[in-house]
């Protein structure tokens, strides 16, 4: 069963100078598949990545899987204390990032949750630079309809 949810989003990235913060909240699906838990959501314009969907895969091991589709194609895996190296597929070209996994924590339910991740990516083998990224869920509530007040 796919729910309708609000997802937000906080990333970080410290390349050694003032770190970039992007922090967004969009809607978004969850549902859970033989035991694992996705999440998928549009990008915007936002996070320069507008025409892309991204899902995120959590298994029990844990493992993290964010696979994007569209406008930027890549798929990254992130494994606590692993390095894993990936393709990526942007309009400018393509490129190998390695990523190296040094925090993944999670209390994701069927009702929502949220996921912790700390890792840094490697071109030709050096450290370009450190990211966090914090994923909340929660199920959409539906308002209840209520009238606007007359101005008096």
């Amino acid at each position: 069963m796919k729910n309708d949810v609000m997802i937000s989003i906080r990333s970080v990235q410290d390349a050694g100078g003032e770190p970039d913060v992007v922090e967004f909240v969009t809607d978004g699906r969850m549902y859970t598949r033989n035991g694992c838990y996705y999440i998928s959501y549009k990008e915007s314009e936002l996070t320069g990545m507008a025409g892309t969907t991204t899902l995120l895969k959590l298994d029990e091991t844990p493992a993290l899987t964010l696979t994007r589709t569209g406008t930027v194609s890549s798929e990254l895996v992130f494994r606590k204390n692993v390095r894993n190296f990936s393709a990526m597929r942007m309009a400018e070209g393509s490129l190998t990032i390695g990523v190296h996994t040094h925090d993944l924590q999670s209390d994701l339910r069927p009702e929502g949750g949220s996921i912790h991740l700390g890792y840094t990516v490697e071109y030709d083998s050096e450290v370009a630079a450190t990211h966090s990224l914090e994923v909340s869920v929660r199920e959409k509530t539906r308002g209840a309809e209520y009238e606007i007040p007359e101005c008096e």
